[in-house]
């Protein structure tokens, strides 16, 4: 299990995604936000992790990561990131 996903392991699939290094936290309402962001923080401060003030970004209504758009609406896929396996052409022989 990457490093990431066994810091956060407690809340992975409940309010954290991580990617790599990238923590997203969501949840399905502003009542619980700042349980959620209190709690992913906390994680960072016992491991002596630290976030890059510049890379934070904080009440976002969609995320754009690794091809994906992750809205309340759900995930969707840029279509500009498949675009070449969508015009891709029909192989015609087993060759």
């Amino acid at each position: 299990m990457p490093f990431m996903n066994r810091v956060f392991h407690k809340y992975l699939d409940s309010f954290v995604v991580v990617f790599a290094v990238d923590i997203l936290v969501h949840w399905a309402n502003h009542l619980v936000c700042r349980e959620n962001l209190k709690a992913v923080l906390e994680v960072l401060r016992e491991k002596n992790l630290f976030g890059e003030h510049k890379m934070c970004l904080f009440s976002l209504e969609a995320v754009s990561l690794l091809g994906h758009v992750t809205s309340k609406d759900g995930n969707v896929v840029r279509l500009r990131k498949i675009e070449a396996t969508v015009e891709w052409e029909r192989p015609t022989s087993v060759r």
